[in-house]
């Protein structure tokens, strides 16, 4: 191997490391951040009153503040519960705040996420953002 093709594979291999580090390093957004891009989505997508704007930021705000104290939680089926708990509040919630059609397009919405959410996990999609 010459001597161009050893420096042209050190150069791709610094590169590829590069950027595997700069996608592991995106930072971790905040409840408020998680808040303001959840309600956006919502307003374009579910065509929320303004009304429900505010109400929808405010369950959003305070659901992820708690999964927020969640995530520092220890494993186990204590921090499991906190989650189910919290979720099942967060669904009843946006149920009393969403009409049935928006309530219904929400759902469809986080089933989506999920399976994509399963598909990353399996290794089958891009992370979150890099698309």
């Amino acid at each position: 191997m010459s001597i161009g093709n050893v420096l042209k594979l050190a150069l791709l291999a610094g590169m590829l490391t590069i950027s595997g580090m700069a996608q592991a390093q995106r930072p971790a957004r905040t409840p408020e951040d998680r808040a303001d891009r959840q309600t956006r989505w919502m307003q374009k997508n579910l065509a929320l009153t303004p009304e429900q704007n505010k109400k929808v930021y405010n369950v959003v705000l305070a659901h992820a503040r708690d999964m927020q104290d969640l995530k520092n939680q220890p494993r186990g089926g204590q921090k499991r519960a906190g989650v189910a708990d919290a979720q099942q509040q967060f669904d009843h919630d946006m149920q009393l705040i969403l009409t049935a059609d928006q309530y219904k397009g929400y759902k469809a919405h986080m089933e989506d996420m999920k399976a994509r959410a399963q598909e990353r996990k399996r290794g089958h999609l891009p992370p979150e953002g890099a698309y």
